[in-house]
């Protein structure tokens, strides 16, 4: 039982630390990343927002990527 605890315990802090990391950028971008981290479908990730997503909102989004393809099929989407 304790070993549940702990990856509970450990799993919240790397939710934590990611919300922390983007929180710098404020407005919705990190509920943007964090989507698109936890929803691999772009259409479902970006769906509260594909109308209202800003050039700048956008840049941060493919900056944030930590592997190309990922940032590339971002923007493939963004170009639809």
């Amino acid at each position: 039982m304790p070993t549940v605890r702990r990856d509970a315990r450990v799993n919240e802090e790397v939710h934590g630390k990611c919300l922390t990391k983007w929180a710098r950028y404020g407005g919705c971008v990190p509920a943007m990343l964090e989507a698109l981290e936890t929803v691999r479908d772009l259409d479902e990730a970006f769906r509260p927002w594909e109308e209202s997503l800003s050039n700048k909102e956008r840049s941060i989004i493919l900056k944030e990527q930590s592997g190309w393809e990922r940032a590339l099929e971002i923007f493939e989407w963004f170009k639809r």
